[in-house]
């Protein structure tokens, strides 16, 4: 009997001590405790007022069509010399605010005005009297076309580089607007089609006598 109490009692002894070492055992590792967010929904968007979408009706539509190619039949067939309007707008410089420059007009003018003289070489039926025509190419587009000798010998047509810059109310800075360009265009258009017809004209006189005959 004293030899199980003992045993009993070094048992309980033993159990004690591995509870205690029990509880002083701690991993020190962090409890993630995991929440699944919750779906959020959109608030529902609403349109801007501040930028409204423009409708048009399908017959302002038509009428704006209808406008914008009766006006492109119209550049097509405005001519200085061999250049129409269509063909001066598509290579002038033009800014978003519709302005453009005096360098930039004068660079139109002057390609325009190169590739005429090249066309009417290149189809002329007689070599004679070119050696004196005062060449006009596309060089000159970086020169200075301030100078009085360039704006009276570049000419498309019958109109020179300098008469068509005066048409334009540039402001001191070489600025105008392109609308400005396309009046002064339509109006040297009309001066260069009643020089073509020279009607009146001692020139022209004076070509035909030679052409035909002089001794008629």
């Amino acid at each position: 009997m004293v030899s199980f109490k003992a045993s009993t009692s070094k048992i309980s002894a033993l159990s004690a001590i591995e509870q205690k070492h029990r509880r002083r055992i701690s991993l020190n590792l962090p409890i993630n405790v995991s929440t699944s967010p919750r779906p959020t929904t959109p608030p529902p968007s609403t349109p801007d007022a501040s930028s409204p979408v423009p409708t048009r009706k399908p017959d302002e539509q038509a009428a704006i069509y209808k406008a914008e190619k009766e006006l492109e039949y119209k550049h097509r067939h405005t001519f200085i010399g061999t250049a129409s309007l269509n063909d001066f707008l598509d290579i002038l410089e033009v800014s978003p605010s519709h302005m453009t420059t005096k360098a930039h007009i004068a660079q139109a003018f002057i390609l325009l005005a190169s590739s005429e003289q090249l066309h009417a070489r290149q189809t002329s039926t007689s070599p004679e009297g070119w050696e004196f025509v005062t060449r006009t190419t596309h060089d000159l587009v970086c020169g200075p076309h301030e100078d009085y000798l360039n704006q009276a010998r570049i000419m498309l047509g019958s109109i020179s580089l300098g008469e068509f810059l005066r048409m334009m109310p540039f402001d001191e800075e070489g600025n105008v607007g392109a609308l400005s360009m396309v009046e002064a265009f339509c109006a040297a258009s009309h001066l260069d089609a009643k020089a073509t017809a020279g009607v009146g004209s001692k020139a022209k006189a004076f070509r035909s006598w030679m052409v035909r005959g002089r001794d008629e």
